[in-house]
Order: structure tokens, then C-alpha cells, then sequence
């Protein structure tokens, strides 16, 4: 039947919310997760050269704590064998 479910994620906690229905179904169907998140570009307005806040600094960040975050709700995908 199903062999993969995508997880889209943006990072709030209300997309998150879909995690307690996935995980059973994923058991159930021996189907193989994938977690998605998508991070947009980086506005440059947010970029302060003089005080050290770069535009791939600041990328590079936001990149960071999505993998964070992608890895702790993984987690949970581990410890139930999925």
C-alpha cells in the first residue's frame, strides 16, 4: 500500500501536531518517514554588516535549529523503530 509518508513541517507547533497520527500509521503501514521543512531566504533587511550579522551567518543558523528541531521529533520516529 503505502511504503512512504512526507511529514511537512515549518517549524510551529501546530504542524507538529501531526506527529501523534503519524507515528502509528508509519507502524502500522512498515512505511518509512521522511520529515520535510523548507527554510526561505533570508530577508536582508535582517543583515547588519557593522554590528556582525551577516546574511550566511544568519542562514546558516536558521538552518541549524531546523536540523535541530528535525532531529528531536526524529527521535521519537527512532525509539518507536521507524
Amino acid at each position: 500500500m503505502y511504503i512512504r509518508i512526507l511529514v511537512p513541517l515549518d517549524g510551529s507547533r501546530l504542524s507538529e501536531q501531526v506527529i501523534p497520527y503519524v507515528l502509528p500509521m508509519a507502524e502500522k503501514l512498515k512505511a518509512h518517514v521522511q520529515l520535510f521543512r523548507v527554510i526561505g531566504p533570508v530577508d536582508p533587511s535582517l543583515a547588519d554588516p557593522a554590528h556582525g550579522r551577516f546574511l550566511d551567518q544568519i542562514s546558516t543558523s536558521m538552518r541549524n535549529q531546523a536540523e535541530d528541531s528535525l532531529g528531536i521529533i526524529r527521535s521519537a520516529f527512532t525509539e518507536a523503530g521507524i
